[in-house]
């Protein structure tokens, strides 16, 4: 089962995010960060949940506003910014058509 989680935290810093980022590894999750202090992440394999991942949240930036939500059901989007062809790792839509959007 795919579970899909959006998750907002205020102004982390480069080492918060980078301890972020490897905690998603160890976990191997999927993740989408175009947008600065804004992630959607994807779990394959059931190992988190969104309690878990506020809880992981406050160990690595405990004074930082956080949200996250958990997207049960599919939901349309739309956006705007690099939509590059090809195999172009500056296409940020091709992760949202290919992992988040897929069933």
């Amino acid at each position: 089962m795919k579970r899909r989680y959006v998750v907002a935290v205020d102004r982390m810093t480069k080492k918060e995010t980078d301890e972020f980022v490897a905690f998603l590894r160890e976990k191997g999750l999927g993740w989408w960060h175009w947008i600065n202090d804004f992630w959607l992440l994807v779990d394959r394999q059931d190992r988190v949940n969104a309690e878990q991942l506020r809880e992981k949240l406050n160990e690595i930036a405990p004074e930082r506003t956080k949200l996250v939500m958990e997207v049960r059901e599919d939901l349309g989007w739309s956006g705007f910014g690099p939509n590059a062809t090809g195999e172009d790792k500056n296409n940020m839509f091709r992760w949202l058509r290919d992992t988040w959007a897929e069933k």
